[in-house]
């Protein structure tokens, strides 16, 4: 992960396979994907069960803003 910040918003770049946040973790930061894409996933049980592929221009982790 690098992060560079760039008129108050934090520009992060992650490596592939890096995970952003887990499930039930605090969150307290919204994501704008500008390039490439992430895969969202649950855990249920032992496995780890797809959700949804998110490409650019996609948000995510908004929920967490909202709900803490």
């Amino acid at each position: 992960m690098t992060i560079a910040n760039r008129r108050n918003q934090s520009i992060i770049t992650f490596k592939p396979g890096e995970v952003i946040f887990h499930e039930g973790g605090r969150g307290d930061k919204m994501f704008v994907i500008q390039s490439g894409e992430v895969a969202l996933s649950k855990q249920v049980d032992d496995l780890e069960v797809p959700l949804q592929n998110l490409k650019a221009g996609a948000i995510f982790g908004e929920m967490a803003l909202v709900d803490n």
